[in-house]
């Protein structure tokens, strides 16, 4: 059962990037790179990449025996990826459970996240505004803009 109160840090230990979807958003994370998810996000990513881990390494084992040996009929290793000792090494470099917050801290982080979701799900389901005059979003000469100041580098 997932607790929403709990955190993860996710860590991509593999050499390429590693992506999964949640709710048809991609979410990509770069080897090597951390990132803090929810119990049910981290769940999921985990599982996704300890398979893609597990399957890359049976299939060097096999490609080496095979060289080896080109009479060598590889056994069938990818029901390990159902074993749980077979996948705790890769789960536990994957994945560290981070301490709870307390219970103000914890409520809006639930929040948060459940705000950034449902923002990220509207935003992408509207399409941007197309703007291809200046006097499509009211500004009729670029003196409008002659008394910006910005900021000098220095």
């Amino acid at each position: 059962m997932y607790d929403p109160t709990k955190r993860f840090e996710f860590t991509n230990i593999s050499d390429t990037d590693f992506e999964f979807k949640w709710n048809g958003t991609p979410i990509v994370v770069k080897p090597g790179k951390k990132v803090i998810l929810k119990h049910h996000l981290a769940v999921l990513a985990a599982t996704k990449l300890c398979d893609q881990l597990m399957m890359a390494d049976i299939n060097k084992r096999t490609e080496e025996e095979r060289a080896k040996n080109p009479m060598y009929i590889a056994p069938n290793r990818a029901g390990s990826l159902g074993v749980p000792a077979a996948r705790k090494p890769y789960e536990d470099k994957i994945l560290r459970e981070l301490p709870k917050l307390d219970d103000n801290d914890a409520q809006l982080g639930i929040i948060r996240s459940e705000t950034i979701e449902q923002l990220t799900e509207d935003l992408s389901s509207q399409p941007a505004p197309r703007i291809e005059k200046m006097s499509d979003i009211g500004v009729t000469s670029i003196k409008e803009f002659e008394d910006i100041n910005l900021p000098t580098k220095g």
